[in-house]
């Protein structure tokens, strides 16, 4: 159900998240409310509005150092490890690409909990079931670690859009910088609102798009990740953006659209 005014309660904000059927129609003018992306604000044109992303995928300890705990090098291979990480995404039309070797992590298919499919995809050794719960279950670590984990097993990650209208205007865009903060080199798809506004905000380099020509084909960005020091680059342009959506700077934002006008330390 849309919600209701109710006077007696003062200052309301509410989060539509992903609750794309809601507009301007259907929450009162009085209420604030907090979207994903500047391109979610035109369904409220008469309201209060504030742009409050999705703060990375990240563990605790994580938030105590300014850089990943563990930044895996960039070396020269005749074959890269490229993955997709997605529940219900569709795999990149890599067709074929010599010297890629592509893992798709469908999470819709192998289980929707990591602890499902982690030892499944794990080529690294030393990993069990036990060392699996054990991260787990560390108050320090757990879900976010071992996605970490499982994104630092390849050279580059791939990050397409869910691909319906929905998604690809007002959607999230944080399964990108929670790969960004892995430091793993991220390769963007370019399509949709939502990863086009992201990309041009921070002028990242390290993408492809399928039907605009201002952005490098899928075969060209190929072709640039073999490159050491263009994945570098990427690494580093990554961890740069990722620094955006810690979540003491979504914390921060969170604060202030709910009215909080004191000091911020954190």
């Amino acid at each position: 159900m849309p919600p209701v005014s109710q006077p007696n309660l003062g200052m309301v904000v509410i989060d539509v998240v992903d609750r794309f059927e809601l507009s301007e129609d259907t929450v009162p003018t009085q209420f604030g409310v907090i979207v994903q992306n500047t391109m979610h604000e035109t369904k409220f044109p008469n309201h209060t509005t504030h742009v409050v992303e999705h703060f990375f995928g990240s563990y605790p300890l994580d938030m105590i150092v300014d850089e990943p705990e563990y930044i895996p090098p960039i070396r020269q291979r005749k074959t890269l490890k490229v993955g997709t990480v997605c529940s219900s995404c569709k795999a990149p039309k890599l067709g074929k690409a010599t010297g890629i070797n592509f893992t798709m992590i469908d999470e819709n298919k192998e289980g929707h909990h990591i602890s499902d499919w982690f030892l499944k995809f794990m080529s690294s050794p030393g990993w069990t079931a036990d060392r699996m719960n054990a991260t787990l279950n560390n108050p320090m670590y757990g879900t976010c670690m071992l996605y970490f984990h499982i994104f630092r097993e390849f050279d580059v990650l791939m990050v397409t859009p869910k691909n319906w209208y929905t998604k690809l205007h007002f959607g999230s865009i944080q399964r990108i910088t929670s790969q960004m903060r892995s430091a793993v080199p991220v390769l963007v798809e370019v399509n949709g609102e939502a990863f086009k506004n992201f990309v041009d905000k921070f002028n990242y380099t390290c993408v492809y798009s399928a039907n605009d020509a201002a952005y490098p084909t899928l075969s060209q960005a190929i072709t640039l990740v073999k490159d050491a020091s263009f994945r570098r680059d990427c690494q580093k342009q990554g961890l740069q953006i990722a620094s955006n959506f810690s979540p003491s700077i979504i914390g921060k934002k969170l604060l202030l659209a709910l009215g909080y006008r004191g000091d911020l330390v954190c």
